[in-house]
């Protein structure tokens, strides 16, 4: 009897430990402008979002008197809210576009007046080769998947990866690098999809090697925007490739399977 009451009281105190350490980090993640807010919205001040109608402005409340918390939880709310513009002057603003009215990525130095945070579902550190990953809406209209690493060396001639439906074995969009040998002076980006055991047209870029974005040893990041009318591929802050793919086969997107090597080492989505 003594033996249950005692294990009991040190359930109740480990229950007790555990919601303060998960308060602490709540609060220590909610209060930080650097990183994350709200355990949701991840800070990028390199990055904007265009739009194609006037930014809404957000207003909620709570955040105890974090303003940053504030727009988070007022953001949270609403299903075509997917990121926030943060506006410093005036005590602090925000607005957002609407998800499906976000048209591109505009990659700008830091600007001290304002600050875009993006919703986060989830990221993976270094990812092993041929791994799959399980990313579910990160095919909705305005979602951002980043993708971090350090190209090899020598430079693999071919690496891919793969956007698709688990249980249907359906490829949204598969993102191919071809690095070719110094002697074609040249290298490409090619971007394709499966359907029914069907591949798509293919969409290609051939670059000069002094504008392929991969170089040895280098590292390097991928972001792919969902809009409403396909993918949108960055590479190291600067335009690369359109992918047009409607948004109703792009939102059943819940996977992602890479096939890059050891080079990875951060996937967001």
């Amino acid at each position: 009897m003594k033996q249950n009451m005692l294990l009991c009281k040190l359930l109740r105190y480990h229950a007790v430990y555990v919601g303060l350490v998960d308060t602490l980090v709540f609060l220590h993640m909610a209060s930080s402008s650097v990183d994350f807010v709200s355990k949701r919205y991840e800070s990028f001040p390199d990055r904007h979002f265009t739009c194609g109608v006037p930014l809404q402005l957000l207003d909620g409340e709570g955040g105890g008197g974090n303003k940053r918390l504030t727009c988070a939880l007022a953001c949270q709310e609403l299903a075509a809210c997917t990121s926030f513009t943060f506006t410093k002057e005036a005590e602090g603003s925000c607005a957002f576009c609407p998800a499906k009215n976000i048209t591109a990525l505009v990659f700008t130095p830091k600007d001290n007046q304002t600050e875009s945070w993006i919703r986060r579902s989830g990221h993976y550190l270094k990812p092993v080769h041929e791994q799959v990953l399980d990313i579910p809406g990160a095919g909705a209209a305005g979602g951002l998947i980043v993708v971090k690493g350090t190209a090899s060396t020598p430079l693999h001639w071919k690496r891919f990866m793969d956007l698709f439906n688990k249980k249907q074995e359906t490829i949204m969009l598969r993102f191919i690098r071809f690095a070719e040998s110094p002697n074609s002076n040249a290298s490409f980006i090619r971007l394709n999809s499966m359907f029914n055991d069907t591949w798509s047209v293919e969409t290609e870029r051939n670059l000069p090697l002094e504008l392929f974005p991969f170089a040895e040893g280098e590292n390097y990041e991928i972001n792919f925007l969902t809009t409403s009318h396909g993918f949108i591929v960055y590479v190291n802050g600067v335009y690369l490739i359109t992918y047009s793919l409607s948004i109703s086969k792009a939102e059943f997107i819940d996977s992602m399977r890479l096939k890059f090597g050891p080079e990875l080492n951060y996937v967001s989505f």
